[in-house]
């Protein structure tokens, strides 16, 4: 009875202390937050309508990609299937799955870890340790596929480089060195131009990707890039790279690149509704995968966007899939 009464008394006093109009402003967002939830329920419900068995039926047939086979993770599992004959399989435990340049391989981490494996995911094994994977991070190819670059996870102003063929590794990069600024490294150790650039990211002094000249020992970046554009990722051919914009909404934007002159033009929306993540690009630097946290999408560079919208979505599992690569090849396997 007694806590019965406090009950009544608290209502009461919550009653006493909001107008009338302040009730109203609290039942209608009450209500838009019902109307948003059952909105959200509707499209979960949407997306689990079985899409087309190939999801070459999905992406116009003049782009090419009937012979494409998709990389992705799914819950610390790498799946892979091909487009035209879409049926994914659980490959091994892992994240980060990224193809070599000819596509005959694919590194990966596991933990901290660097692995690698045959595109038939045979001849698993590791190659070295303790390198930072967070956030689309881990393991990146040289662009000969002879070696791996990494960002050091003990020390992590460093870019770690593993050579395929003596199984030694060296430091190609260190913050701490003059005229560099002590940054820490993430998300990103991407090199182009035989070694001379070096695309990475850092969280300090504010979030920027950089394009690291090596040689020049200079740092490239537009405004776009110093302001925060995350999670970057290099075209093989090293004509352009692309980011996600740091904002409320981070849809994926393009930034041109001039290897020659060492320059960067300004950033550009590419892609994107909503919040973009682990942006890739395929090896034949024509096409953007990228996920939104929940499904994978993919988008051609350079075709013309009405507006912000999605990509043409790949996966419809509802069950973060991430971290997506894709390597088209010149004939079906």
């Amino acid at each position: 009875m007694a806590k019965h009464k406090r009950s009544v008394m608290i209502l009461r006093t919550w009653k006493r202390s909001f107008s009338p109009r302040t009730w109203l402003l609290i039942i209608l967002s009450a209500a838009l937050l019902v109307t948003g939830i059952v909105m959200s329920i509707t499209e979960v419900a949407t997306n689990r309508v079985a899409p087309p068995a190939s999801r070459a039926q999905l992406i116009p047939v003049e782009w090419g990609l009937s012979s494409a086979e998709l990389l992705w993770v799914r819950n610390r599992v790498i799946m892979d299937s091909k487009l035209e004959d879409w049926n994914p399989v659980e490959v091994t435990n892992g994240e980060n799955p990224r193809w070599s340049p000819d596509g005959s391989r694919i590194v990966f981490t596991r933990g901290h870890n660097v692995w690698i494996m045959n595109h038939d995911f045979s001849a698993r094994s590791p190659l070295f340790n303790n390198v930072v994977t967070e956030y689309g991070a881990g393991a990146f190819w040289t662009p000969d596929g002879r070696g791996i670059t990494a960002i050091n996870r003990g020390n992590t102003r460093q870019v770690l480089l593993y050579n395929l063929k003596t199984g030694q590794t060296r430091v190609i990069h260190d913050e701490d060195e003059s005229p560099f600024r002590h940054y820490r490294l993430s998300q990103s150790a991407q090199l182009r131009s035989g070694g001379r650039y070096l695309l990475t990211f850092t969280e300090d002094r504010g979030h920027r990707s950089i394009i690291i000249d090596m040689r020049e020992k200079r740092y490239i970046a537009n405004d776009s890039m110093k302001a925060g554009d995350c999670a970057p990722a290099w075209a093989p051919n090293e004509t352009f790279l692309v980011t996600t914009r740091r904002a409320r909404v981070r849809p994926v934007y393009i930034t041109r690149f001039d290897a020659a002159g060492g320059t960067v033009g300004r950033s550009r929306y590419l892609i994107g509704a909503g919040r973009s993540h682990w942006p890739s690009i395929s090896n034949d630097s024509k096409y953007v995968l990228y996920s939104d946290h929940v499904n994978i999408y993919i988008w051609r560079v350079g075709l013309p966007v009405a507006g912000p919208r999605h990509g043409i979505q790949l996966t419809y599992s509802l069950r973060k899939d991430i971290s997506p690569n894709l390597y088209v090849f010149q004939e079906r396997r």
